[in-house]
């Protein structure tokens, strides 16, 4: 009898879980449904793809000419001398006619380059004509506009940049320069900037440098900013840190130019270098808070955020506490955060100059929550999703998530957008982070809320067939026990064997 029960439970035992099993994998299932596709991530048409370099420097130089900068306005300025006063005056002017020209016409017609060939200044240089420059920078000092001319050009000073590349120094008259630059001190920043070539200058427009014993040519252009790359991960994949000078916390996004750019460069970053600077952000992060929760000469209160991040840092993720308190400092830092994702939607990108230049048409937003951020949500804003992420305004999804800080962003709940006419709008703020794309973090999964009653009723099916089974065998175990005792009960104490027939006993 036991080892029948001991039987019929593993068989039951090895029903249940057969029944988990297949419940528990939809895949299993031969009438499951598809899941639905993502939204479709199409890419750049083909025709907003660039045009030929040539091409793209005719329209720049028709689009000069509309403005009143033809062939005839640079060729005015005189080779190898200083800028006399009228020099200076068309300068101006054309200072004030640039940022009138599309950006991506200034890229396309330059070739979209990173630097600039020392050679190419010599042999190809053309008056008039857009070049991508790569520099480090001297020194940077304000010039005055002309009086007689501020109210008709609407400004009143620009910016003289000393630079110099490899075999060329060079003077780069520019409308904007990062805020951070101190005026007229030495510098060493690398700089870029899409300019336009002027003339050349005679040597001793810039003080000699010192480091041969032949001057060096100057050359002038002019631009309508110069980009700052400091020693960072964001500026090395070229985005302009001058542009953060603009940037305004607990307010809507605004900033295009630098967003664009940010999430163009995060999409740029290949997956192996992704995950080689999450590893070595996360490793120094480990180092750090390390050395600063056993600093015993820092305050309490400064351990025990330490000691927050160092936890953070452990599980795999950057603490996000700076994010919501710091927004200033955290401007540009390169953060990877773990929790849940709650709504994630497919942003179209319309502007054709944005879509033509950075070759956006679109990007996803995701709102997610992290265990240390008190269920205040962080928005990402990422160039593509994976396969497996699914869209939706209300979804529940472990990611892990890598990607730069913009700022503190101000924006309407989405009770807000769903709030009935008379009722005030709702501001939410949160941290705006730009990426390019997240993880989905496996957890088990059980299927849909319908498979889910499948397999709740699958398992009270299994225990109440295993309970009513043990009750069978237990009751059966009970009265064989009881009709054992009655034949027990029945018998006499002792039997004598003088009492008992003998074999003969009855013959006669």
């Amino acid at each position: 009898m036991q080892r029948r029960c001991r039987l019929m439970i593993c068989l039951l035992s090895a029903s249940a879980i057969l029944v988990l099993s297949t419940l528990s994998n939809p895949s299993a299932q031969a009438q499951e449904s598809p899941a639905a596709a993502p939204a479709e991530r199409g890419e750049i048409a083909s025709d907003d793809k660039l045009e030929a370099k040539e091409d793209a420097r005719e329209r720049l130089r028709e689009s000069l000419e509309l403005l009143g900068f033809d062939a005839a306005f640079f060729e005015s300025f005189k080779e190898g001398e200083p800028l006399d006063e009228g020099e200076q005056a068309k300068l101006t002017k054309l200072l004030q006619g640039l940022p009138r020209i599309p950006k991506f016409l200034l890229l396309e017609a330059a070739g979209r380059q990173a630097s600039l060939e020392p050679a190419s200044l010599e042999h190809s240089t053309e008056r008039g004509q857009a070049y991508g420059l790569r520099v480090l920078l001297r020194r940077v000092t304000r010039e005055e506009v002309p009086q007689a001319l501020r109210d008709s050009l609407g400004y009143d000073n620009y910016y003289r940049c000393e630079a110099e590349t490899l075999a060329r120094r060079m003077i780069i008259l520019a409308r904007q320069v990062p805020r951070d630059w101190k005026l007229d001190q030495p510098l060493n920043q690398q700089a870029s900037a899409i300019a336009i070539y002027i003339k050349r200058l005679p040597s001793d427009a810039l003080p000699a440098d010192g480091a041969s014993e032949e001057e060096t040519p100057v050359v002038l252009f002019a631009a309508d900013r110069v980009a700052w790359h400091p020693p960072t991960l964001l500026a090395h994949l070229g985005v302009d840190y001058g542009l953060f000078d603009g940037v305004e916390d607990r307010a809507p996004l605004k900033e295009r130019e630098i967003f664009y750019q940010m999430l163009a460069a995060a999409g740029n970053m290949s997956p192996q270098y992704l995950d080689h600077q999450i590893n070595r952000l996360l490793e120094s992060q480990l180092e750090r808070q390390e050395r600063l929760a056993r600093n015993p000469d820092l305050p309490a209160k400064q351990r025990d955020a330490a000691q927050r991040a160092l936890e953070r840092a452990r599980a795999g993720a950057s603490d996000v506490v700076p994010l919501f308190n710091e927004s200033a400092r955290m401007r540009g830092e390169f953060v990877v955060l773990r929790g849940e994702a709650l709504r994630a939607i497919e942003i179209r990108v319309e502007d054709p100059q944005i879509r033509r230049r950075f070759h956006i048409d679109h990007y996803f937003e995701v709102e997610i929550v992290t265990p240390d951020s008190q269920n205040n949500p962080i928005v990402c804003c990422l160039a593509d999703l994976p396969p497996e992420m699914p869209l939706g305004e209300s979804i529940h999804v472990s990611v892990r998530v890598a990607g730069f800080f913009l700022k503190s962003y101000a924006f309407e709940t989405r009770r807000s957008a769903t709030a009935t006419t008379g009722e005030k709008p709702q501001r939410q703020l949160a941290p705006l982070i730009v990426g390019k794309t997240l993880s989905v973090i496996p957890t088990p999964k059980f299927g849909t809320p319908t498979q889910s009653l499948t397999l709740a009723a699958g398992v009270l099916v299994v225990m109440t067939v295993c309970g009513a089974f043990m009750w069978h065998i237990r009751r059966a175990d009970r009265r064989a026990e009881a009709q054992l005792r009655l034949r027990r009960e029945s018998l006499p104490e002792t039997v004598s064997v003088a009492e008992q027939p003998s074999p003969g006993a009855g013959k006669s």
